[in-house]
């Protein structure tokens, strides 16, 4: 995957910034992930996979943080 570097949103989050989004949403993210939100945080991808649902074909573009 290629992201667009001038697009990465700083502070990038540590490991317990991350344990925290996961404690108030209830939820456990997978490692992938993590690592992924570690790297870029939230970025704007150059070349994404287009995904299709229900007949609709969808790009993700743009990942956030949430925290």
């Amino acid at each position: 995957m290629r992201v667009v570097k001038e697009s990465i949103i700083y502070p990038l989050p540590e490991d317990q910034d991350i344990g925290q989004l996961e404690a108030s949403f209830r939820i456990q993210l997978p490692n992938a992930y993590k690592e992924f939100l570690k790297q870029y945080n939230g970025c704007t991808v150059i070349d994404s996979t287009p995904l299709t649902i229900i007949n609709k074909r969808y790009q993700i573009e743009r990942f956030f943080r949430h925290y």
